[in-house]
């Protein structure tokens, strides 16, 4: 009886020096939001929302000043529009994502900086935000390997991809997988044209190789064939650093 006893006593003490080893949850740690809901955009809390604002246009104009580090007076609402989303992920497609179909009310509003203009979806109480402009989408599919992979970046700096490789949604910000080179190629691209079309695609054979991209900038030029080019290289290659 003393022996079970013992050894009882052994087993509570080595679990409480393990748990007390266990690292402790920072107290400002953001928790994990699920890819089925419209991804959080960052905010600043520290920046007020401008007075007399909706709660729509207040989460639009703080979400766009934390991504972008300006202040929200730098910020102009452009339009707001009371809609009837037709899912919980606010009319938006992520790549990967199984979005709920339920109506969802909610807002869509267009915010200006700078001369650009960006379109963001709340639902009503403005709880839920979502970047909604779209500024490239990059699709490949076939080859021997199989590939069935898809990019979509939504302005200012939000990226999503899905592979037939990986499950679910792989979601990041531009900035934290770029380098200050291709970030600056980006920005440069965004400024010089406007909407481009990319098709290419391998001789007809069973195991041929399909890409295509659609880029909205803001500017009205069109760019070479070697550019275009490097456009499909630069996706491929952002895809590739999100897939890892």
């Amino acid at each position: 009886m003393k022996g079970r006893l013992f050894s009882t006593l052994i087993v509570i003490v080595l679990f409480a020096a393990l748990a007390g080893c266990a690292p402790a949850a920072s107290p400002g740690e953001p928790t994990p939001v699920s890819h089925g809901n419209p991804t959080p955009i960052p905010q600043d809390d520290a920046t007020e929302a401008p007075a007399g604002s909706s709660p729509a246009e207040a989460a639009a104009v703080q979400a766009l000043a934390g991504l972008l580090g300006i202040p929200v007076d730098q910020i102009r609402v452009v339009t707001v529009e009371a809609v009837e989303w037709p899912d919980a992920c606010l009319g938006v497609s992520l790549p990967g994502v199984v979005c709920a179909q339920v109506l969802t009310p909610g807002f869509s509003i267009v915010v200006e900086a700078d001369g650009r203009s960006y379109e963001f979806h709340t639902n009503l109480d403005a709880s839920q935000i979502q970047a909604a402009t779209v500024a490239l989408n990059w699709h490949r599919e076939g080859g021997i390997a199989g590939f069935n992979d898809t990019l979509v970046i939504f302005l200012p700096d939000e990226v999503h991809g899905s592979s037939a490789r990986a499950e679910g949604d792989l979601s990041a910000r531009l900035s934290e997988v770029l380098s200050p080179e291709e970030i600056a190629r980006w920005e440069k691209w965004l400024d010089e044209y406007g909407s481009v079309q990319i098709e290419m695609k391998d001789p007809a054979v069973a195991d041929a190789m399909s890409t295509s991209l659609s880029f909205e900038g803001f500017g009205s030029g069109q760019p070479s064939e070697a550019e275009k080019t490097a456009m499909l290289d630069w996706a491929q290659n952002l895809f590739n650093k999100l897939e890892k």
